[in-house]
C-alpha cells in the first residue's frame, strides 16, 4: 500500500508540474515569430493567399488552447475573404493522438467577402459587421484530410450583409442559417451537408411583388383596371402597398456533387405563396422551377371582380399563376410569369366550360342539375368514383368527370 501512495502521489505531481510547465509554455511562447512559416504552410497547402495578423494564445483547462487570429485574408483569382478576427479552442489531446485538429467554439466576427466571376459576368458582394458572427465546429485530420463541420450564424441582418452593388432591390431581414457536412478538404465535390436556412422580418423595399406579377399577365387584358373598380379597399391596399413584407421565408439546404440543392423553398406574404426548387453548381449554373399561389380569400375577391381570373384557379381555391422555369448562368437569371402556360390554362378551362354548355343544351339538363361545389377544400380535390351512384343520380357530375379526364 505504501508503494502505491508513493506512486499515486508521484504521478499527481508529475501531473501537476507537466500543467504548470504546459502553462507556462503557452503564456511565453511567442507564436508570432514563426507567423511566416506558418502563412506559407497554410497557403501551401489551400493553393489561397493567405494573410493574417497577430496570433495569441491561452490555456484553458477545460477546452485546450484558446487562439485567436486577427486580420485574416483569403484571395484568389476569383475570392477576396476579410476577416477582423477568427477564435477557437483547440482540442491538444487529439492532435497528439490521432493528428487531427479539431476545433470547438469556432467563431468567425464580421468580415467582407467579394467573389467575381468574369466569364459568367458575376460579382456578389457581402459584409458582415463585428456583431454578426458565424460559429460552430471544425474536426479536420491532417492525414487523409476528411473535414467534418457544423456552423450556424447569430445577427446576421440581410440588410447589412447584402451590400446594394450585389442586388438591384433593397432588402430587410434577420438570416438564420444551420448547416452540417462533411468531406475531402482537397475534393471540393466530396463535400456533402443539410441545413436550414430562414429569414425573419423580411422585407423587400419599395417593390410589391403581388403588383409586379398581376402587371404582366397579358393574357388577361385590362386586368389592373378592373381589380380597381372591383376590389374592396382592404384588397386594393394589397396590391398598392409600396414594399413587400415576408411572413414566411426558408427552405431546407444540401450540398451534394458541388450543388446546392433548395428543393423546397417557401416564400408567404401578404396576399400570396411562392413555391421553389433551385440548384447551383459549382460551375455558377442555376436551375429554378417555381410558382405564384394567391390565398384563397384574396383569390375569391379577385374573381370576384375579375370573372376571368376563375380560369387560373386551382383545386385549393388559389389562382396559381406559373412562372417560367429557368435553367443558365446565375448571372443572367430573369423570372416573370409564364404567359404561355398562362393562356393554356385559360384556353382549357373556357373549353371545358364551352363544352359543358353545350352537352347540357343538347341532352337539355338544366343548370340546377349541374354539381354543386364542395363545402371544403379536401373536397374540392376529391374526384366522384365512375359508375357511382352520384353521378347516376346527377348527369351533371358524370358530365364533369369526362370533362375533367379530358382536359386534364
Amino acid at each position: 500500500m505504501k508503494i502505491l501512495k508513493i506512486i499515486v502521489l508521484s504521478l499527481s505531481a508529475l501531473i501537476l508540474f507537466l500543467g504548470i510547465a504546459l502553462y507556462i509554455g503557452v503564456k511565453t511562447f511567442d507564436i508570432n515569430r514563426y507567423r511566416s512559416q506558418i502563412i506559407n504552410t497554410i497557403s501551401q497547402q489551400t493553393g489561397k493567399q493567405i494573410e493574417f495578423g497577430r496570433i495569441s494564445l491561452d490555456l484553458s483547462l477545460t477546452n485546450g488552447i484558446l487562439i485567436n487570429v486577427a486580420d485574416v485574408v483569403v484571395k484568389d483569382a476569383q475570392l477576396a475573404l476579410t476577416m477582423p478576427k477568427i477564435s477557437a479552442d483547440i482540442q491538444i489531446l487529439n492532435l497528439i493522438r490521432s493528428r487531427e485538429v479539431s476545433l470547438t467554439d469556432f467563431r468567425v466576427y464580421g468580415g467582407e467577402l467579394s467573389y467575381t466571376d468574369t466569364a459568367a459576368g458575376l460579382k456578389l458582394q457581402f459584409a458582415a459587421p463585428h456583431t454578426a458572427s458565424l460559429n460552430g465546429k471544425v474536426t479536420a485530420n491532417l492525414s487523409n484530410r476528411e473535414i467534418h463541420f457544423k456552423f450556424q450564424t447569430e445577427n446576421f441582418d440581410f440588410n447589412t450583409l447584402v451590400t446594394t452593388k450585389s442586388l438591384p432591390i433593397k432588402a430587410e431581414g434577420q438570416i438564420q442559417f444551420d448547416f452540417v457536412g462533411q468531406g475531402q478538404t482537397d475534393q471540393p465535390r466530396t463535400l456533402i451537408g443539410d441545413g436550414q436556412i430562414t429569414v425573419k422580418n423580411g422585407r423587400i423595399k419599395d417593390l410589391n411583388l403581388l403588383k409586379c406579377v398581376l402587371d404582366q399577365i397579358a393574357a388577361l387584358p385590362g386586368l389592373t383596371d378592373k381589380l380597381n373598380a372591383g376590389l374592396s379597399a382592404e384588397y386594393q391596399q394589397k396590391i398598392q402597398n409600396p414594399d413587400t413584407v415576408f411572413d414566411r421565408l426558408g427552405s431546407t439546404i444540401h450540398l451534394r456533387d458541388g450543388a446546392v440543392l433548395l428543393p423546397d423553398i417557401e416564400v408567404e406574404a401578404d396576399g400570396f405563396q411562392i413555391k421553389a426548387n433551385v440548384q447551383v453548381t459549382m460551375e455558377q449554373t442555376l436551375s429554378l422551377t417555381s410558382g405564384f399561389y394567391m390565398t384563397p380569400d384574396l383569390s375569391a375577391a379577385m374573381i370576384g371582380a375579375v370573372n376571368e381570373l376563375s380560369y387560373l384557379k386551382n383545386p385549393n381555391g388559389q389562382i396559381a399563376i406559373p412562372l417560367s422555369p429557368y435553367q443558365g448562368p446565375l448571372a443572367k437569371v430573369k423570372v416573370f410569369p409564364n404567359v404561355g402556360a398562362i393562356g393554356v390554362n385559360v384556353i382549357k378551362n373556357r373549353g371545358k366550360e364551352e363544352i359543358k354548355k353545350a352537352i347540357f343544351k343538347a341532352l337539355r339538363i338544366s343548370p340546377a342539375e349541374e354539381p354543386n361545389p364542395p363545402a371544403d377544400s379536401s373536397a374540392a380535390g376529391a374526384q366522384s368514383v365512375p359508375g357511382s351512384s352520384e353521378q347516376s343520380n346527377n348527369p351533371g357530375a358524370a358530365i364533369d368527370h369526362v370533362l375533367d379526364s379530358i382536359f386534364k
